[in-house]
């Protein structure tokens, strides 16, 4: 009968402890880590997201959501930028563009709108005698591009063609 109840008092013992050992833990987290939450909101194109991060700079909340960036694209405010409850940061991705000068093609990411502009950004001049089309109409350098059709992960990309006329 005696080794029963040692039997029992050791199991309720483990028990409690374990018990008392998830508290103590429980209690870490939520006077350590969860003030330090903060809820803000990303907008992405027309989408506003509310999220809980942690993160104590832009840049660290967009490797907690582990949102993807390039280059081209544009975080406001900038990635250095100290995080506090309720911002909200917006993010630009770059449109895709597919430019074909002379048969060469090549997919470019780009904030510019006008043809002409994105043609610079990859060092091509438009000449007098170059033919231009944007998915396939005739236009000229200062034609903007349509709207972008936001699909994930990558909108649709415009098509770009300069070529001598025939």
């Amino acid at each position: 009968m005696m080794s029963q109840t040692v039997v029992r008092s050791r199991a309720s013992l483990v028990y409690t402890v374990a018990v008392l050992l998830a508290l103590a833990l429980t209690g870490v987290f939520l006077f350590t880590l969860w003030p330090n939450a903060q809820t803000l909101y990303v907008r992405v194109g027309e989408d506003l997201i509310p999220v809980t991060v942690h993160g104590r700079r832009v840049a660290d909340v967009l490797r907690e959501l582990g949102v993807p960036l390039r280059p081209e694209d544009r975080v406001i405010p900038a990635p250095e930028a100290p995080v506090y409850e309720g911002m909200t940061i917006t993010i630009a991705y770059a449109r895709p563009v597919v430019i074909d000068v002379a048969g060469r093609r090549r997919l470019h990411f780009t904030q510019a709108t006008r043809v002409r502009d994105i043609l610079a950004e990859v060092a091509v001049t438009l000449q007098p005698q170059d033919a231009v089309w944007l998915n396939g109409r005739p236009v000229t350098g200062d034609a903007l591009l349509p709207p972008a059709v936001w699909r994930r992960p990558d909108p649709t990309a415009a098509w770009v063609r300069v070529a001598d006329p025939v």
